[in-house]
């Protein structure tokens, strides 16, 4: 999970530093209170798969990380 707006260094340049500096990228879903089309299309760019909006609903991301546990799965078998 990254956070999109933190001090310093945003989560959307975090993100694409984490996935510039590895062969074997993890998933990464944006946590954010601006889930706007504008911020959410930036967040893709950099490589986030998925978004969840604060205040976080536990269903919302227990149901993202469910849909994305396969893919982590098969990149840890590779």
């Amino acid at each position: 999970l990254m956070d999109i707006h933190m001090p310093g260094i945003d989560g959307i340049e975090a993100t694409r530093r984490i996935l510039a500096d590895t062969d074997s990228p993890p998933v990464v879903i944006g946590v954010s209170a601006d889930v706007m089309e504008e911020n959410r299309a930036r967040c893709e760019e950099a490589g986030i798969v998925e978004m969840v909006s604060k205040p976080l609903r536990f269903d919302e991301l227990t149901g993202k990380l469910q849909h994305h546990l396969p893919t982590v799965r098969a990149r840890r078998a590779a």
